[in-house]
């Protein structure tokens, strides 16, 4: 071949080269052995000992943070995080792989959702999470690709940024990272119940029995009706269930000009729950003292009801018809025995469970203020009247004609 002619080509081929990777953004090949890999080799082996993750937003930032084997919420003077939710995300971080490399060129970062960020970026499509551990890391988390499911991703020390597989989106806002099941006694353990108003109004309700459907109101005025059989029943059930929207040290809140509601709530397993509801700037918070009470519990102590041999003799017609109950059992008396037996050993139990339950919820309640959902703070301020048939008109309320 001419000489002559080789330097234009080969001009001419670096051209076209320039060209492509113009066209390309400038961005370095992506071998095979990248694509399809993990997003972050080796996390599995070591997610156990990560002790602090941070995730910035524009002007969110939440840390959760690992005090041996509990996490806490930072910004909320650590309260307990919910690990379930921490599990789920970073369990989708060990699982992602890396579908195909995108941009190296950082003027096209914005595009996919992988700048730079920091606290007080604007920018409401990245974010970066922060993993403190061994061999931690900063992933810059981007925009999802709805096509493949997947999210836009670049680690803040590299180029290059990826399509990964799954929802690597975390939130930075800590009220998304608490615990909020605070509380759970369910309505057939409640044995008694008082709301407390500042002004002298009172509630009080009760029922003798677990199974009991309805709650009793034992302090109705003379010549009034309660609403319906069941009406105390929002009362008793307003501790189950309990689940906060956010939490702030006791000790921020002043309490002046507030006006308080005091409940007071006592299970037959010997658990005493205190409540303190209010409300400020259309916002609705309780507070919470849990004790165990081994009187209280004493109450509900099962008596023996073993019936004598000469009881028993001219029994056997009953006896016949009480199925299973005393099946197996030649002596009814026995059998009566190894029932009452049974319920002792079942209330024991509860009573065990209940003083265990009442230390935990300690921890979790002593010193905290909780903003809960409207209808829970409704149910625990109602006031008597709430709960009385309305007076008829003329009437006095107090039983003369």
């Amino acid at each position: 071949m001419n000489k002559n002619l080789l330097l234009p080509l080969a001009l001419a081929a670096a051209v076209f080269v320039g060209i492509g990777i113009w066209l390309s953004g400038q961005e370095a090949p992506v071998t095979a052995a990248q694509s399809g890999g993990l997003l972050i080799e080796g996390l599995a082996d070591r997610v156990n000992d990560i002790t602090a993750v941070t995730v910035t937003d524009g002007d969110e930032q939440v840390t959760l943070e690992r005090d041996g084997g509990v996490w806490h919420v930072a910004e909320r003077d650590g309260y307990r995080a919910d690990l379930s939710q921490l599990r789920r995300r970073l369990v989708a971080l060990v699982e992602a792989k890396r579908l195909e490399g995108k941009t190296t060129n950082p003027e096209r970062y914005a595009q996919l959702g992988v700048s730079d960020v920091a606290v007080g970026d604007d920018d409401d499509q990245n974010l970066k999470v922060t993993v403190v551990g061994p061999e931690g890391f900063d992933l810059i988390v981007g925009k999802r690709a709805n096509a493949s499911q997947g999210t836009y991703v670049r680690f803040a020390d590299e180029a290059q940024s990826w399509l990964a597989s799954g929802d690597l989106r975390f939130s930075a806002n800590a009220r998304d990272w608490l615990k909020k099941d605070v509380l759970d006694i369910p309505a057939n353990r409640v044995r008694r119940a008082s709301l407390a108003h500042s002004g002298g109004d009172r509630i009080e309700l009760s029922k003798a029995r677990p199974e009991d459907p309805n709650y009793t109101l034992d302090n109705i005025p003379d010549g009034r009706e309660a609403l319906s059989p069941s009406a105390g029943n929002s009362i008793a059930s307003a501790v189950a269930g309990l689940r906060f929207e956010d939490v702030a040290p006791a000790s921020q809140e002043t309490f002046q000009g507030l006006e308080i509601v005091q409940g007071e709530y006592e299970t037959f397993d010997g658990l005493r729950v205190g409540t303190r509801a209010f409300s400020r700037d259309d916002k609705y918070y309780v507070m919470l003292d849990v004790a165990f009470d081994a009187a209280l519990a004493a109450e509900s102590q099962p008596e023996p009801t073993t019936a004598t041999a000469d009881e028993s003799a001219g029994e056997s017609d009953v006896e016949a018809t009480e199925g299973e109950a005393t099946s197996g059992f030649e002596d009814p008396q026995a059998a009566q025995a190894a029932a009452d037996a049974a319920a002792l050993a079942a209330y024991e139990e509860a009573v065990a469970a209940a003083e265990e339950e009442a230390e935990a919820l300690k921890a979790v309640t002593d010193g905290w203020v909780f903003e809960i959902p409207s209808y829970k703070h409704g149910n625990l301020t109602k006031s008597l009247e709430d709960l009385l048939k309305p007076l008829d008109d003329g009437s006095d309320g107090d039983g003369a004609e």
